[in-house]
């Protein structure tokens, strides 16, 4: 029992690419081929698609099954604030104008890893280089359309996976 045991475990670490199960693979991003949006606020998904196409490094697909990574966002709680109007009816307060989506992630799809992951912060936009490339960014995003966070968003995981495939 134990010999069949053994050999089951070493044929799921080969099978896992020499890799020990749990073990982080940023070179997931590297070697993925197939790429999931899920829908976002704002039509922010749509801006994505776009951008990753102009890449020209992922396919997109309508369907979740089976890809190798997934984009996904977390979009802010809100709670309907409300105003009494001059006749004391309660009416809903009209909302500032918020970040569409608190962070945007992207997973590895079979595993539900974090590979990547770009945190929205409502602040003015520097005109620096950017941040480093590295796993956990924060874009400061205050003031910009959807079209131009996600071209923010694919600008800086794109450096984050050329950083990736250098240092293979």
């Amino acid at each position: 029992m134990l010999p069949f045991v053994l050999a089951l475990m070493l044929g799921w670490i080969q099978a896992a690419g020499g890799q020990v199960a749990g073990a982080p693979s940023s070179n997931k991003l590297v070697s993925a081929k197939l790429v999931y949006v899920e829908p976002m606020p704002f039509d922010l998904d749509k801006w994505i698609i776009d951008d990753l196409r102009a890449w020209n490094r992922f396919r997109q697909t309508a369907n979740s099954e089976g890809v190798d990574i997934l984009i996904r966002a977390k979009a802010p709680e809100r709670d309907t604030r409300f105003k009494l109007s001059r006749q004391g009816v309660p009416q809903p307060k009209r909302e500032r104008n918020e970040l569409p989506v608190e962070s945007i992630v992207v997973l590895d799809w079979v595993t539900g890893a974090r590979l990547f992951q770009a945190d929205l912060v409502n602040q003015k936009p520097k005109d620096d280089s950017g941040p480093p490339a590295s796993e956990h960014i924060f874009l400061n995003v205050r003031g910009m359309k959807p079209d131009q966070i996600a071209q923010k968003f694919v600008t800086q995981f794109r450096l984050y996976v050329e950083h990736l495939q250098s240092a293979r």
